[in-house]
């Protein structure tokens, strides 16, 4: 190019300051908005910090009102519990608050106290109970060192709490409970089963034993570790008295004090199972005094009681001291000679006896009385091996006796092949009824005496033979009985009565049956099977087990204690009632009220055929129907047949009763379940 220096310079001086303005001016322009940034920066900045402190402080202004207020709340709080405090009423705060705190204290402060008001009415009650509580309570603590007794101990011992404290309770067991012994027998079981009871006898502060019945409970915390143990004594001295009293009236006559006919019934069932087990002979003689009846239309009715009960003393002196007498009622005596090795001691002993009473009587201080005796004899087992036959049969030569002159004694003698061909007749007859269901059953309607409403019925077998008719138990039970066929009539009784309820209830009718069980179905072949049968039945019918009632008797619970109490709790369980039949008539021992789950006691007809006639019956009547109602058991009385006797009844308080005065035995076609319209009858019942 053909640029002179001078215009290249002038023209890159114009250019550089050119490029000067341009970079001045940009420069300009960056920091001016540089600036602006920065301005814009601290602005946002100071916002920031303004709107930071504006919710300090607003933070800071709810934190001071929430605390002020808490804090009033709390002091409001603070002031209803001292005010709750001194009044001593109701312990619950009443404070509505918007404060969750609040809320929540007050909620659980009346949680505390709500449990402790609960703690202390359990307290209340358990101080009552143990402070009035009929039966004498301790509470020792794990080493057995008494810390409490309750006021009824105090009664039962005369010890005071200050006398026993850290005193052991073993220290008061006597007789065969020496403490070692207890202590190990007592605390072995407590560890084993939770507890254990029994009857022993403790001493009082004078030294006098009493028996009571004990049982002991171990107490535990929540480790599961004994801390304290409880013991509860029942004193058993006013039952046992009790017992005693129903027991002689029920089996001792009262006139002569020889054991009367049940009782002697019951000790002649015993000679022959011992005569059957060890193949013993022994024997029985009926004994009835000779026109007797002269005596008492001659000279009266008290010169016959001491006629009776001269002849009953002469009686007990001249027989061995194995052999038992006994008067059957009236003017008949019944000896059982037990182990009779040769006949002819028997016959001996019989022509002693006629001899002795024979002799002159002196009555009344005055009278000479003369009297005779005639007497059966009878064999066992040569002529039977059943208590009602032997006595059936002892009557019979008693008679045979009378026939031949009165004064003499003689024996019975069957022949032996008619009563074999008899048995096995019967025998066959049995096991053929079953197969051809003639075996039915009957009902008795129970009735509730104070409305004479029908409650239940209790179901007796018949048998409906196509020969003989309509068979009553007495002749066949005894023999089924022994043969064993009685299992089977027992589970059809189950069967057929569980039926009748079905039917009845879906006629919109609901009353309890009960049946009769042999002691058999209690054994350990049949016991478990009974409880499967009746539980099948209830459940395959929808019969509730409360409407189904078993009756044993007193022979039932003397047999195989443990396994009868398993059983029996076992019916229990599925809802079965349980009836103690014919009380009074065996050993009536209290210890079966008390150790067996028994529901209702059945007051045998025997004592009630004797309410219009005898004071000792009714007595005995009273007895068991105060005795019930202390145990809170129901009672049904048998046998009411005349209105004398269900007047006494209803008036005594006894809640129901069956017999010939409502109805006899009857088929279910003919049973009226509708309230009974009494009309007076009278007659011998059999069930």
């Amino acid at each position: 190019l053909n640029i002179s220096f001078a215009d290249w310079w002038g023209s890159a001086t114009e250019r550089i300051d050119t490029i000067n303005d341009i970079i001045n001016s940009t420069s300009e322009k960056y920091i001016e908005m540089v600036m602006k940034v920065k301005r814009d920066k601290y602005q946002t900045l100071l916002i920031e910090i303004s709107f930071m402190l504006m919710i300090i402080f607003i933070g800071a202004y709810l934190a001071y009102r929430t605390i002020h207020q808490v804090l009033q709340e709390l002091h409001m709080l603070t002031e209803k519990m001292k005010s709750i405090n001194s009044d001593g009423g109701n312990k619950r705060l009443d404070i509505h608050s918007d404060s969750n705190l609040i809320t929540d204290v007050v909620e659980t402060f009346n949680d505390i106290v709500t449990s402790i008001d609960v703690t202390q009415h359990e307290h209340l009650l358990s101080s009552a109970f143990f402070n009035s509580a009929g039966e004498g309570m301790v509470i020792s603590d794990k080493y057995n060192n008494i810390e409490m007794i309750n006021p009824a101990f105090t009664r039962m011992t005369d010890f005071q709490q200050q006398d026993l404290l850290s005193k052991s309770i073993l220290y008061f067991l006597t007789d065969k409970y020496d403490n070692k012994l207890a202590h190990k027998v007592i605390m072995q079981a407590v560890l084993e089963k939770g507890s254990w009871e029994s009857e022993v006898k403790i001493k009082d502060k004078s030294g006098q034993t009493s028996s009571v019945f004990m049982s002991v409970a171990a107490v535990k915390d929540k480790d599961n570790r004994v801390t304290h143990y409880i013991y509860l004594l029942k004193n058993l001295d006013k039952w046992k008295k009790y017992e005693e009293e129903i027991w002689v009236k029920a089996n001792f006559d009262s006139l002569t004090g020889l054991p009367n006919r049940d009782m002697g019934m019951e000790k002649l069932r015993q000679v022959v199972e011992h005569s059957k087990r060890y193949r013993i002979m022994a024997a029985v003689m009926f004994i009835d005094l000779d026109n007797f009846k002269l005596i008492n239309d001659s000279l009266g009715h008290s010169a016959g009681d001491e006629l009776l009960c001269h002849v009953s003393e002469r009686l007990r002196e001249n027989i061995r001291a194995t052999d038992i007498v006994c008067r059957l009622g009236g003017d008949e005596f019944v000896v059982i000679l037990s182990e009779i090795k040769y006949v002819n001691e028997v016959k001996v002993l019989a022509d002693n006896l006629i001899a002795e009473i024979s002799k002159p009587y002196l009555l009344q201080n005055e009278h000479d009385g003369i009297i005779s005796a005639s007497i059966g004899i009878t064999l066992t087992p040569d002529d039977a091996i059943d208590v009602e036959t032997l006595l059936k049969n002892a009557d019979t030569a008693m008679y045979h006796a009378k026939e031949l002159g009165r004064n003499n004694s003689q024996f019975y003698t069957p022949s032996l092949n008619q009563k074999v061909t008899a048995r096995m007749v019967l025998e066959q007859d049995l096991y053929r009824g079953l197969m051809r269901d003639e075996f039915i059953s009957f009902y008795q309607p129970i009735v509730a005496l104070s409305s004479k409403d029908v409650i239940g019925v209790e179901a007796l077998i018949r048998w409906n033979h196509p020969e003989k008719g309509l068979v009553y138990p007495g002749d066949f039970i005894d023999l089924a009985e022994e043969v064993g066929i009685v299992i089977d009539f027992g589970n059809l009784m189950i069967i057929q009565t569980i039926m009748q309820l079905k039917a009845w209830q879906d006629q919109g009718v609901y009353i309890h049956a009960a049946i009769n069980l042999s002691s058999k179905q209690f054994v350990q072949e049949h016991a478990e099977s009974l409880v499967q049968l009746v539980e099948h039945e209830l459940l395959k019918n929808n019969v509730a087990g409360e409407y189904l009632h078993i009756e044993i008797t007193e022979r039932v619970l003397m047999e195989n204690t443990d396994l009868v109490v398993k059983t029996l709790v076992r019916l229990r369980n599925l809802g079965v009632k349980v009836h103690l039949d014919d009380f009074g008539t065996g050993y009536s021992s209290l210890k079966y009220l008390i150790n067996f789950p028994v529901d209702y006691l059945k007051i045998d007809r025997s004592f009630t055929a004797r309410i219009g006639d005898n004071e000792n019956a009714r007595k005995v009547i009273k007895s068991i129907v105060a005795m019930a109602k202390e145990l809170e058991i129901k009672v049904v009385t048998e046998g009411i047949e005349n209105h004398c006797e269900y007047e006494f009844l209803a008036d005594l308080g006894c809640e129901f009763g069956q017999g010939y005065l409502f109805s006899r035995p009857v088929s279910v076609d003919e049973l009226q379940l509708s309230p009974i319209e009494i009309t007076e009858t009278k007659g011998l019942e059999i069930a």
